[in-house]
């Protein structure tokens, strides 16, 4: 069931899937129908949906991270990743990345864990932090970002900037209001060192919600004082 489905994604975006990726995909899928939804980590339901959503969604994005020069055995973080959504589907997709899922959720971290190791996804690993306290450890580590769902899109920047190396990528998902999203982060750009590159549109016939990619580069080093501390983005966005 869930083979089929994914299938019709890869055939319309003409993505290459041989069949260990696509007994991956199909099983985490069936691990989110049981288990993700069992735990309330996602609230979409149905075959369909799961794979439209999740899988196909992410596939898109995969797309859109391949159309910047790759690097090869780049390093990924999918920040708030929740029920492993980006995060887990770009990983099975490219092998050479190193994907590293964060969540400061310990059931989800723990939900996440089990996946992983029940599909031996070698290169994915769950970290149970806190971003601003992940982006002092870690700092200037990363290739690519992503980040579906989490926060407005300046607090993102500012979450993701501090984990970025030099010309670093962060790809944002957004639902219909993407665009008046990165009409209002100009003083984020300036603040941060970054700017926006790109966006991304989903074909019409892929999304009825208008949703775009929004792709973000780091121009040069994050100034010291980023990350701030833990909530300070959302109080006090840039």
């Amino acid at each position: 069931m869930y083979k089929e489905l994914i299938l019709q994604w890869t055939s319309e975006l003409k993505t290459e899937i041989d069949d260990s990726k696509l007994f991956l995909l199909s099983n985490y899928c069936s691990s989110i129908a049981t288990n993700g939804i069992q735990k309330g980590f996602t609230n979409i339901k149905g075959a369909k949906n799961i794979v439209d959503r999740h899988v196909g969604e992410s596939l898109f994005l995969n797309e859109c991270i391949h159309k910047y020069p790759n690097v090869d055995n780049a390093k990924l973080i999918d920040i708030g990743t929740g029920v492993g959504v980006p995060g887990i589907i770009l990983g099975i997709m490219n092998k050479n990345y190193l994907v590293d899922l964060l969540d400061s959720n310990k059931k989800k971290i723990h939900y996440l864990k089990s996946v992983i190791e029940n599909l031996q996804l070698n290169n994915i690993n769950p970290i149970d932090q806190r971003v601003e306290d992940l982006g002092k450890d870690k700092k200037e580590f990363y290739e690519y970002a992503v980040a579906k769902a989490v926060a407005p899109l300046s607090i993102l920047m500012e979450y993701a900037m501090p984990l970025l190396k030099i010309n670093g990528l962060l790809f944002a998902p957004k639902g219909s209001d993407s665009r008046n999203e990165a009409y209002n982060v100009e003083n984020a750009s300036k603040e941060l060192a970054c700017e926006i590159i790109d966006i991304i549109e989903f074909p019409r016939n892929f999304t009825a919600n208008n949703q775009a990619i929004i792709v973000v580069k780091k121009l040069k080093k994050t100034p010291g004082h980023f990350p701030r501390k833990s909530g300070i983005a959302i109080k006090r966005p840039l």
